[in-house]
């Protein structure tokens, strides 16, 4: 037997216990005698602090010999309630990632997509706007990764719907003649085009599962990025796009329940803004984009309450979470352009963002009779559109980047990012170029450390171990083979890693 001498144990002296007995039983033990949970114990033996994180290994593989002293470390109960929370939390935000992961891959399957996987997969890397990596923690790694997987994935299937649906890659001259209608007093019916009503009525019957799929996705996106701290979401757009994807989503569903059940060659006024919110996307901005008109909207819309609500609370999110990275009037963004930030609005993205969110919000205004917002909100919408197209007036701005050994794309964008100003549109695509070798120079480097690492070994705990703190200790003259033992022994902790060198 064992026996261990407890100090600050209250109503325990000390502890006997089998050599193989595991840490996490000793801890039991100690957490009994305190009135404590096991998880508010730790204890100090020979200058090392042990809990619960190594309780499945042995007193004598710890070192725990017979007569050992320990001494006992019980968290204040306001400290364990707050510890408690934490992890209560963090236990909800991984089983809400593991529904999330059976749901996806449900829907993967139904899709006769069973090869493909729905991990999400902790490759994901997160840069600020100056291409410097974000270190992100595991669970909210995966959440974001699977999250932003099978948003892409539920993307391509809502752009096949709305095309097969609407029947046209979206019109702002729809917009100006809904926008006509609304000044002569809204509400009026618009003539359709009777092959395109019919086409959609079709249409309908035809995508009603490619949409009922692609919200199934979007729901377990949702249960995925339940399971990430909303600092994480809220770093970025990209989680305001998601939202304004399945608000869309939402009112797709209706429009197809719409298109089985309207008349061919009618439409609503509020139809004819819906073409344009399907087109206008990353699609929009950029070489080549195009406002033509196609046609007017094949169906007659009329959501359902449970649409509007949700279509509107997501839009609704996502347009503060917008408004709090560019500013409520985009002066942020405005600002940034001026400042030559790399922060600004690169390629017009943010702006086309906002195209697509007033186009929205616009409809379900006008739907729910609120005129007036409704021609405001797309008004602005086109006026967007029409900043972010490229138009024969700028080939000789295009073919004088083209001149200075740029792409067409770099040309485009660069162009597009900077308002249309070619001497700001030249020293953004060379920044531009130097943050993309920046960040393959990072991602070249971190391959080289995860290999590195891996040759090493890992700590007692099982974590590889960190070249980073390998090096700092190495560059404060240690030897190599000296810090790398320290490390193993010191679970990768600087300051215990370094106590044991000196």
């Amino acid at each position: 037997m064992v026996r261990v001498r407890l100090v600050k144990c209250p109503g325990l002296e000390a502890a006997e216990m089998a050599p193989d007995a595991s840490l996490a039983t000793l801890l039991a033990h100690i957490a009994r005698a305190a009135g404590r949970d096991t998880r508010d114990v730790s204890v100090l033996i020979k200058g090392k602090r042990l809990d619960s994180v190594r309780g499945a290994e042995s007193l004598s593989a710890l070192g725990i010999v017979d007569g050992v002293t320990a001494i006992v470390m019980i968290k204040s109960s306001a400290a364990a309630a707050v510890v408690n929370m934490h992890a209560a939390t963090a236990t909800a935000r991984r089983e809400s990632l593991d529904k999330a992961e059976r749901a996806a891959r449900v829907v993967s399957e139904r899709l006769g997509h069973e090869g493909e996987s729905v991990s999400g997969g902790a490759e994901l890397e997160l840069y600020n706007q100056n291409g410097k990596r974000i270190e992100v923690p595991d669970t909210d790694r995966r959440g974001l990764a699977l999250g932003y997987l099978l948003h892409a994935k539920a993307k391509g299937m809502i752009a096949r719907a709305q095309r097969a649906l609407l029947g046209m890659e979206g019109s702002a001259a729809d917009q100006a003649v809904l926008i006509q209608s609304l000044d002569a007093g809204g509400g009026a019916p618009l003539a359709g085009s009777g092959a395109g009503a019919g086409q959609g009525h079709a249409a309908g019957q035809d995508t009603a599962a490619l949409v009922e799929d692609s919200r199934a996705l979007l729901e377990a996106a949702h249960q995925a990025f339940d399971a990430v701290d909303a600092r994480w979401l809220e770093l970025g757009d990209n989680y305001a796009l998601f939202l304004i994807d399945s608000a869309w989503a939402a009112l797709l569903g209706d429009l197809c329940a719409n298109s089985n059940a309207s008349p061919p060659g009618r439409t609503d006024a509020s139809a004819g803004a819906l073409p344009a919110v399907a087109g206008v996307g990353d699609s929009a901005v950029g070489e080549g984009a195009s406002s033509s008109a196609a046609g007017a909207s094949p169906t007659s819309l009329h959501f359902t309450p449970t649409s509007l609500s949700e279509a509107g609370s997501r839009l609704s999110k996502a347009q503060k979470i917008l408004a709090a990275l560019h500013g409520p009037a985009l002066e942020k963004l405005d600002r940034r352009g001026a400042d030559g930030d790399m922060g600004h609005d690169a390629h017009g993205q943010a702006r086309a963002t906002y195209v697509r969110l007033r186009l929205l919000l616009g409809v379900i205004a006008l739907h729910e009779s609120r005129v007036p917002a409704a021609r405001a909100l797309l008004l602005s919408a086109r006026d967007l559109c029409h900043q972010l197209t490229l138009t024969v007036d700028d080939d000789a701005k295009v073919a004088e980047l083209l001149s200075l050994g740029f792409t067409r794309r770099e040309a485009c964008q660069s162009l597009l990012a900077c308002a249309k100003d070619t001497q700001r549109a030249v020293a953004y695509a060379l920044e531009v170029r130097d943050q993309w070798a920046r960040v393959a120079e990072g991602s070249r480097r971190r391959r080289e450390d995860g290999r590195t690492a891996r040759r090493l070994g890992r700590t007692a705990a099982g974590q590889l171990l960190s070249t980073a703190t390998l090096r700092e200790l190495e560059s404060m003259g240690f030897p190599r083979g000296a810090a790398i033992a320290a490390l193993k022994r010191a679970d990768n902790a600087p300051d215990a890693a370094l106590s044991l060198l000196t």
